[in-house]
């Protein structure tokens, strides 16, 4: 039922323009406004960039990017960029999927 639940959601953001990832965080560096996220169906690493319109929540509860972690599985909702790139609109952390909190790995060095 939660995956029929997803793809419908991600169906939906297709409408607008917006698209949906469902992946794995691998890394996070607020201060270069990067994140790198494992996507669960075709196994490639997506870079995307966040900045302080980005929205973050966990149950419902909004949170500040630092609270996203390498290992959480999360939801991205995004637009392709007209210069190039991928801007992410809101990051919502679903339940599982972390790791031990030191597995972060830095990006953009």
């Amino acid at each position: 039922m939660a995956l029929l639940m997803l793809g419908f959601l991600s169906q939906a953001a297709w409408a607008n323009g917006e698209k949906v990832l469902i992946g794995e965080v691998e890394a996070v560096n607020p201060q270069r406004n990067l994140l790198a996220v494992s996507d669960l169906r075709t196994e490639k690493t997506v870079r995307l960039t966040v900045d302080s319109g980005t929205e973050v929540k966990r149950c419902r509860k909004g949170l500040p990017l630092s609270e996203v972690r390498a290992a959480q599985t999360v939801r991205v909702k995004y637009l392709e960029k007209a210069a190039g790139g991928l801007e992410a609109l809101s990051i919502l952390i679903l339940p599982g999927g972390a790791r031990q909190k030191g597995a972060e790995r830095p990006l953009g060095r």
